[in-house]
């Protein structure tokens, strides 16, 4: 394992019989230096892991190139970080200095700003990262991906801002765009630092890139922050609510009915998650091996996809249908996502065994 700096899993290898992105995030966890996965977009549609040092990730941004699609794979302590799409300039300000401030008082923090675009014209794309470090000069970080959703969805609806929020990033393992990178289908747009456009010659500034990235750098003295991100349920109803949903699927949409509801998770104030035990999966024609389905809710749009943990399913565009009134009213006004102070701070090495 110290032989190798950096190690490419693709789907189909021998090594990776649970699918690439598992395969580079174990092999990424099992070695004693820390390692950063990334997902790159193939011209083949389908997205290869990479897990790679700091030496390997310096090098991959020496390299001259004018059309990276990199993600990174958010599945370690994450820096605090939104995504904004279709949102006017003024209420991403708006929220990034409501979180600057909340952060600040919440955990006694000094943060820096790092801003991407990806604008063009009407079309806004922007990605902020705020780092964070105490008084002693330590990283602070969320504990999980999961934990920085809670926190920012929790600060945005005090503010009234939850609609200019990307949620759908606040999940485990999800991806998220690179500095210097673009989406395949549209390499005209990469992200770029505010107002400052990219190198000539096709390299990335290694400094920018590693200060943009979400879950790096990492050291054993970062702190973790834990918030409480449990989603509060009405006593009288916790017995009933799951049924209640399983009723509004089993009564309205009869094709779901076998899909057996696990666990009910609530994204932002109108968005949720669905996790259930099946595995059949339309998006893929048939039922994977290992990896469940969910669907996503949205009370907004009224309106429901199914989705799976499959990294190639992961590729492919959500098929969004109406939701049916039933499963809207069973979902709405039934859970409120709560987000208190920090439960719990600790160094990065002390939890490193509880997170992976």
């Amino acid at each position: 394992m110290a032989l190798y700096r950096s190690r490419r899993f693709v789907a189909g290898d021998e090594d990776a019989p649970e699918g690439p992105l598992r395969a580079a995030l174990d092999w990424a966890h099992a070695g004693e230096r820390p390692f950063l996965v990334l997902a790159h977009e193939t011209e083949r549609t389908v997205r290869e892991y990479e897990a790679l040092d700091e030496t390997e990730l310096a090098r991959w941004a020496r390299e001259p190139s004018f059309e990276r699609h990199a993600h990174e794979v958010v599945a370690a302590p994450a820096k605090l970080y939104a995504d904004f799409d279709h949102a006017s300039l003024a209420a991403i300000e708006r929220l990034t200095l409501a979180l600057e401030a909340s952060a600040r008082e919440r955990f006694d923090v000094v943060t820096t700003r790092i801003e991407l675009d990806a604008s063009r014209g009407a079309k806004t794309s922007r990605h902020l990262v705020l780092d964070m470090h105490n008084r002693g000069g330590n990283a602070v970080r969320f504990a999980t991906n999961e934990h920085v959703g809670a926190f920012i969805a929790d600060v945005a609806r005090k503010h009234g801002l939850e609609h200019i929020v990307d949620v759908a990033v606040y999940r485990r393992n999800n991806c998220v765009r690179t500095y210097g990178s673009s989406k395949r289908d549209d390499p005209t747009r990469p992200f770029t630092l505010v107002g400052v456009p990219l190198r000539r010659d096709g390299t990335l500034e290694y400094a920018t890139l590693a200060s943009s990235l979400i879950t790096w750098p990492r050291a054993p003295s970062d702190v973790l922050v834990r918030v409480d991100i449990v989603a509060r349920v009405p006593r009288a109803m916790k017995r009933a609510h799951s049924a209640t949903i399983t009723d509004a699927f089993e009564t309205t949409v009869p094709e779901m009915a076998a899909a057996g509801v696990r666990t009910i998770e609530r994204t932002s104030p109108t968005s949720f998650i669905v996790k259930c035990t099946s595995r059949v999966c339309e998006r893929a024609g048939r039922e994977h091996k290992s990896n469940t389905i969910y669907f996503i809710v949205n009370l907004d749009r009224r309106q429901y996809a199914q989705g799976c943990y499959s990294p190639h399913c992961s590729t492919l565009a959500y098929r969004w249908r109406p939701a049916p009134s039933a499963l809207v009213d069973a979902l709405n006004g039934r859970v409120e996502l709560t987000c208190s102070a920090p439960a719990r701070l600790e160094t990065y090495g002390r939890a490193l065994e509880s997170l992976f």
